[in-house]
């Protein structure tokens, strides 16, 4: 069986999506936090919007540039996902414990 170098620049198209979309939420939460409610709320929409078409872009991407694979790209673009979550998970886990003792 060969190793087919698609799925690792995939899978590294995807987990660099993902981590241009949580830069652009952090951005945005950032600026948004010193608005009026009313305008934050359109700005945070606005930018659901445009977060919602870079990642279509990059699926796209991913599907018509021949040495990416589209499924390990997928699978990167939810990798930060679970990483965040694990971490979440350990986080209230280590509380948990320490709230026990």
């Amino acid at each position: 069986m060969q190793f087919d170098k698609t799925i690792v620049y995939g899978f590294l198209w995807g987990f660099l999506a993902s981590l241009i979309y949580y830069i652009f939420i952090t951005i945005r939460v950032k600026k948004s936090a010193d608005m009026e409610p009313l305008v934050a709320q359109r700005y945070m929409g606005v930018g659901a919007i445009l977060r919602f078409f870079f990642l279509s872009l990059m699926l796209i991407l991913a599907i018509k540039i021949p040495y990416t694979n589209f499924l390990a790209a997928v699978v990167g673009l939810f990798s930060f996902h679970i990483v965040m979550i694990l971490d979440v998970l350990l986080v209230i886990f280590k509380e948990n414990k320490l709230a026990k003792e």
